[in-house]
């Protein structure tokens, strides 16, 4: 399921009132959609919203905060066979609780998500990701909910390196 990049104010303001799940001084800075289901980047975590079933009626929202990042990575596409490019979030949430007599599940130790390598800006989202996620030095556990700068997120200049690893890669 190839996600596009889609309008984050809309999702921002749909998900502060129905269904209310962002806290009040959360917002979405990024957001994909795919046939159904979306990823959420926001100032304290990221959201996977995954309709489940064929109505799409039951909604599972998974929610990962930003501290618990461990590492993370991008991939482009390849040749121009391979139309999707990947996101990849390790963690350090490694299972879900045991119910029942079932074994516990692997958890959200490492996600992935495929984009439509035309539909959105790999690198805005590898320079988002390293906004968030990679701070060099600090120790602390504090959740930082200072959003990423509006350049973070800007595409490269037109000639700018970039463009050469596109084109190298054939995106």
């Amino acid at each position: 399921d190839d996600q596009r990049q889609i309008d984050e104010k809309k999702l921002d303001a749909q998900f502060h009132s129905s269904p209310a799940i962002l806290q009040n001084c959360e917002h979405v800075e990024m957001a994909f959609k795919g046939r159904r289901d979306m990823t959420l980047f926001t100032t304290k975590r990221l959201i996977i919203v995954d309709l489940k079933g064929w109505s799409g009626k039951k909604v599972k929202y998974s929610s990962v905060p930003w501290t618990t990042v461990q590492a993370f990575g991008v991939r482009s596409a390849g040749s121009f066979m391979d139309k999707d490019s990947e996101m990849v979030i390790y963690t350090d949430i490694m299972h879900e609780p045991k119910t029942g007599d079932d074994p516990p599940k692997a958890g959200m130790a490492m996600l992935e998500q495929d984009f439509s390598k035309d539909k959105v800006d790999l690198m805005a989202i590898h320079r988002y990701l390293s906004a968030k996620c990679v701070h060099v030095g600090q120790h602390s556990a504090a959740i930082d909910v200072t959003p990423v700068p509006p350049e973070v997120l800007a595409a490269g200049p037109p000639n700018g390196p970039e463009n050469l690893l596109n084109w190298l890669g054939g995106d």
